[in-house]
């Protein structure tokens, strides 16, 4: 019973933003025992980093526009005046990511 209702869990949390790929669940030891180590080690810039991602806490200007949070004329990259600044662009994409 407790692997069924795991599994279904696991399909709706697939469901929300930016979430395909869990459908099956996630390396939660593995990645506890990371989130630990950099705890252990003082490595606390990689560790609220890690924090930061698992919780879902850092939006993107984009997502903060289509919930509302931020007008649409207020979608630009704070870094490199892109638009529109989503995800893969705020994270990923953005030429001055290095600076």
């Amino acid at each position: 019973l407790q692997g069924n209702a795991s599994t279904i869990l696991w399909r709706q949390a697939a469901t929300r933003w930016q979430s395909a790929g869990i459908e099956n669940g996630v390396a939660y030891a593995y990645t506890m025992k990371l989130l630990w180590s950099y705890r252990r080690h003082k490595t606390n810039d990689k560790a609220g980093a890690l924090e930061t991602i698992l919780t879902r806490a850092c939006w993107s200007t984009d997502r903060k526009c289509q919930a509302g949070i931020f007008s649409d004329d207020e979608n630009i990259c704070p870094k490199c005046g892109a638009s529109p600044c989503n995800d893969l662009h705020q994270f990923w994409a953005c030429p001055h990511l290095a600076e």
